[in-house]
């Protein structure tokens, strides 16, 4: 059956005076619009898809809802999600989100910066022997891509953690080995060989579980913090207010976990969806108690996790 269209006059007009920076992503489109500093009015078409999370049950045919939305109000029955990855990088799961009715707010909370042993990287792959380079996030790709592009281009066996990483190597290296699940103790225990030299380069950041399996099994690690990651600063009280009033908040790693406990304070009961288990467990260590993350980590899994936590507050909120 066709999904009813919005009349013109039904478009729905969010309003409010925006202070910070915040992204609403519209439902129907999927397109994500930037509301800069002092923002007055900002025309955003919202479909709200609300069947499946009303607490009234599901019905059989999603029903299509726009009409007027002030931005923060409780009266706004859209599903919300905050999405907290680095502008540029939620493309992806807004786009999956869209589709199912939710309305994406984009604030990330961390931003990345070299780390101390950057600068060591372009030597390191140029004139070193390797049994392998093991990259564990888009991050890490992209900071290892540009130093082996300053290397020249080196014949490396790479190897990536997920499919994510995976995807941001491809473009110029097809990695030789992802694990059976996208996680550093994963990737220890069945990356192939016994022997040889492993280069890590890693967040400042991350923890040592991968070098440790490694190292247990044999290989000779060597880690190079190429990359860090900072809290993201200057978030304005208007934009946390909206932030504060989504159903469900979204990790994508423990740095945020960390950011938003700090910036938000801890609601243990908030509902959480992770991308995968190490953010959820950084999520478990914080205090929060509502955790919601896929066996494996990526994309497909985490919606799947988000629509948990939103079917969670339906059922809760059922009288």
């Amino acid at each position: 059956m066709r999904t009813p269209q919005p009349r013109r006059d039904e478009i729905a007009l969010i309003q409010g005076n925006i202070k910070g920076s915040i992204r609403v992503c519209s439902a129907q489109t999927g397109l994500s619009q930037r509301l800069p500093n002092a923002v007055s009015c900002s025309r955003v078409c919202v479909a709200r898809r609300l069947s499946k999370y009303s607490p009234q049950g599901r019905s059989q045919v999603p029903i299509t809802i726009c009409g007027s939305v002030a931005i923060g109000s409780k009266e706004a029955s859209t599903p919300k999600v905050i999405v907290t990855r680095e502008f540029g990088k939620n493309g992806k799961l807004i786009t999956e989100l869209s589709k199912l009715g939710i309305e994406s707010i984009e604030l990330p909370l961390i931003e990345h910066a070299h780390g101390e042993d950057r600068s060591q990287l372009p030597r390191s792959l140029r004139e070193e022997n390797w049994e392998w380079i093991v990259v564990t996030s888009p991050e890490a790709a992209a900071v290892f891509l540009e130093a082996w592009e300053e290397a020249g281009k080196p014949k490396l066996n790479v190897a990536a953690v997920g499919g994510g990483t995976a995807q941001s190597l491809e473009a110029c290296i097809t990695p030789k080995f992802t694990p059976s699940k996208a996680t550093a103790v994963t990737l220890a225990a069945e990356l192939p060989g016994d022997c040889g030299r492993v280069l890590y380069p890693a967040s400042a950041k991350a923890s040592t579980d991968l070098q440790d399996g490694l190292s247990k099994r044999g290989f000779e690690v060597v880690r190079l913090n190429t990359y860090t990651t900072l809290p993201v600063s200057n978030i304005g009280e208007d934009t946390l207010r909206v932030a504060l009033e989504a159903d469900v908040v979204t990790f994508a790693s423990p740095s945020a976990v960390k950011a938003w406990v700090k910036i938000a304070g801890l609601k243990s009961h908030q509902p959480i969806a992770c991308i995968g288990e190490t953010s959820a467990n950084a999520a478990a260590r914080a205090g929060f108690s509502n955790i919601h993350y896929p066996e494996k980590p990526g994309i497909a899994g985490w919606v799947n996790s988000i629509e948990d936590a939103l079917g969670k507050i339906s059922v809760d909120s059922t009288p």
